[in-house]
């Protein structure tokens, strides 16, 4: 048995005299802290260690293999949890609209909270409440860390279920001894059970309904720290010595169906100005997407698209779209006449659906009709800084070509051909489009986008410039996923008569296609374990799911708590049995006088023995006449402190102790000093 190097001890029995040690968390806290790792593991939106440690915690009580209460094991332990906590959590993207504060921050707090209860849950401690303080305090850390999140399906559950383990806990903490011995009666019972659950159902709703005010108080507190952009593409496009600096192998979207969807469009950008496209995201006027619009019947290829980041709350569909069903009436915004883009206010993991007909259909994200002679103006404008040139290779570019569609395959062949892909461009001083189409010859895709674009509109073909993603990668049968690296630039044209068509002036082997290399094995591991853990969060997440799960898991506790009533009150039974009593007074000053005497005399005796058991193996070892006496002596003393029942008896025994005590010290002491 380890015994805690803070417990007084009495050598004689090797047992701790004060609290008894324990080896198993109490069962309603440890449940609690469960409830707030399920709440954490299904709010978080990727793949964390919340369920590795989950399952380490219900492993606990039937493993009796134990930490070490040394420190530098504990040390070791916290120190190699933390950080692989830290290393996991801080490393993966923010999601930018699914938090209210930055849930990297709040998951590696979450998480370091659920390494330090599995570390309680697998550490020796001595009995008593401080154990279930700490699993509900740190659990309720944890609780708080998965409310830090807008998805309103997860809390609602898990907080009731929480407050009703606590409210289960709160007899664990009182110390052994302060414990009443009769039980309350059960409804007392059961009423401060169902007022638990109603206080947590309570306080999670009033959280959701004034979340606004509580974003807006947490908003004013904390600094405006915008998040990192993690998409390869920008809302305010300026051309560049590169384009996408940072490309990640990162999963953006998942893409379910088949069709002709290659160019994935989030903005297009209808007005070129000082080496930059305009207007930002921000300056466009953007309003409700109508459903009437976007939902109506049409023939073509259904796909899924499944937004696995927030990516500014962007859409990405094909310029082919001729319905779009995101699921839900609500949180969509666009600007259509402006070239999109198309938003949700809705979190990452969302999935939506678009059906996509033939190159040329028209639908919610083209122009209903034909252009304005404002958009067409717009839509021809050339600066005037740029190159006089330029107009001359388009014109040469698109000659002998018969009409507009005619003209603008023409251009987009001649860039394709003439010209060459390359990662950097420097174009030094001047107009970079200029440059590049009269000096350099090579450039990355936004210069050959941009060169399209008002090659196009020299010859009389209205044209804006288009950014998003490039789909290419398949994983599966009907199965596309695009990633950061295939964040790309091309050319959307107005052809009278048939509407807005896709062109793409970069060669193919400046194409995300020709570029993207084979991912590592772990890589494509660790991405089967996040499809894995999507899969089981969706499903769990469910509103029958989390009904049903629910009801089961508070089945099985109450079933759990009943049946383990006797179990409980034999094991406390046993525990006040090997509940040792300090000695009385005399006793106690006979067993310290015999360990300063045996010890200074180098005998040793290890905490999990008695000396009993130390001197038995000493004198087995060596005939020694003053070992022989202690040996003797200790059995003795045992007899008298496990079996005396009289005052007078053990009064009359003290003595005699105590004189053979004082027979074993002289007689030894004089034996050694007749060695010398």
């Amino acid at each position: 048995m380890t015994v805690s190097a803070h417990a007084p001890h009495d050598q004689s029995s090797g047992l701790p005299t004060g609290s008894p040690v324990s080896d198993s968390p109490p069962l309603a806290a440890l449940c609690a802290a469960l409830t707030a790792f399920t709440a954490l593991a299904l709010a978080e939106h990727e793949f964390t260690l919340v369920p590795i440690f989950g399952v380490a915690v219900l492993l606990s009580p039937f493993v009796r293999v134990r930490l070490s209460r040394a420190p530098l094991p504990n040390l070791a332990a916290r120190l190699l949890l933390f950080g692989i906590v830290l290393l996991v959590t801080l490393t993966r993207a923010e999601h930018e609209t699914s938090a209210l504060v930055d849930s990297r921050i709040m998951g590696a707090f979450g998480g370091i909270c659920a390494a330090e209860i599995t570390l309680q849950a697998w550490s020796l401690h001595t009995a008593g409440g401080r154990r279930g303080v700490m699993l509900v305090f740190l659990g309720g850390m944890v609780l708080l860390s998965a409310a830090n999140t807008m998805d309103y399906t997860v809390m609602p559950v898990c907080t009731p279920i929480y407050f009703l383990f606590l409210a289960l806990a709160m007899p664990q903490f009182r110390p052994p001894g302060t414990r009443p011995e009769r039980a309350l009666p059960q409804w007392p019972r059961a009423i401060a059970l169902a007022a638990a659950l109603v206080m947590g159902a309570y306080l999670a709703h009033v959280l959701h309904l004034y979340r606004v005010e509580f974003t807006t108080w947490a908003g004013q507190r904390l600094h405006d720290i915008p998040a990192p952009e993690a998409s390869g593409i920008s809302d305010r496009p300026v051309l560049g010595a590169m384009f996408n600096p940072r490309p990640s192998t990162r999963r953006l979207l998942q893409i379910e169906g088949t069709g002709s969807f290659s160019h994935l469009r989030a903005i297009a950008f209808p007005t070129y100005r000082s080496a930059r496209w305009w207007p930002g995201r921000e300056h466009r006027t953007m309003g409700a997407a109508p459903l009437g619009r976007m939902l109506r019947r049409a023939t073509g290829s259904n796909v899924r698209i499944t937004r696995l980041v927030d990516n500014k709350g962007l859409l990405f569909t094909p310029l082919n779209t001729v319905s779009f069903d995101s699921g839900t009436d609500t949180d969509l915004e666009w600007a259509p006449d402006e070239g999109g883009p198309l938003t949700t206010k809705l979190p990452a993991p969302t999935t939506y659906q678009a059906t996509v007909g033939s190159d040329d259909a028209q639908g919610p994200f083209c122009s209903p009709g034909p252009l304005t002679p404002e958009q067409r103006a717009s839509l021809l404008e050339v600066p005037p800084d740029i190159d006089p040139a330029v107009r001359d290779i388009a014109f040469q570019a698109a000659a002998g070509s018969t009409g507009p569609r005619a003209q603008a395959e023409a251009i987009t062949t001649y860039l394709a051909t003439h010209y060459q892909y390359s990662l950097t461009f420097h174009p030094g001083r001047g107009d970079p489009v200029s440059i590049f189409l009269m000096q350099h010859k090579s450039a990355h895709c936004e210069l050959f986008a941009s060169a399209c674009t008002l090659m196009l509109r020299y010859v009389g073909v209205p044209a804006r410039y288009t950014i998003g993603y490039y789909a290419h990668e398949t994983v599966g049968p009907g199965q596309t996923v695009v990633r950061q690296r295939d964040a790309h630039a091309w050319t959307e044209a107005w052809i009278d008569g048939v509407g807005w068509i896709t062109l793409d002036a970069t060669p193919g082997g400046g194409r995300p296609d020709e570029l993207a290399r084979p991912l590592p094995l772990w890589q494509r591991l660790q991405e089967q374990l996040e499809d894995s853990y999507a899969w089981l969060r969706h499903a769990l997440t469910s509103t029958m799911a989390l009904r049903v799960g629910g009801g089961i898991f508070l089945l099985f506790v109450a079933w759990v708590l009943w049946t383990n009533r006797p179990a409980r009150r034999a094991r406390g039974e046993r525990e006040r049995v090997f509940r040792y009593t300090p000695p009385p007074p005399s006793l106690a000053e006979l067993a310290a006088r015999f360990d300063t005497w045996a010890k200074g005399e180098g005998f040793g005796c290890r905490p999990e023995q008695t000396w009993v058991e130390a001197l038995s193996v000493l004198a087995a070892g060596e005939h020694d006449e003053g070992r022989s006496a202690a040996l003797e002596y200790m059995k003795s003393y045992d007899a008298v402190r496990f079996g005396a029942s009289e005052e007078a008896t053990l009064a009359e025994e003290c003595a005699d102790l105590s004189a053979r005590l004082a027979e074993i010290e002289r007689r030894y002491s004089t034996s050694r000093s007749e060695d010398k």
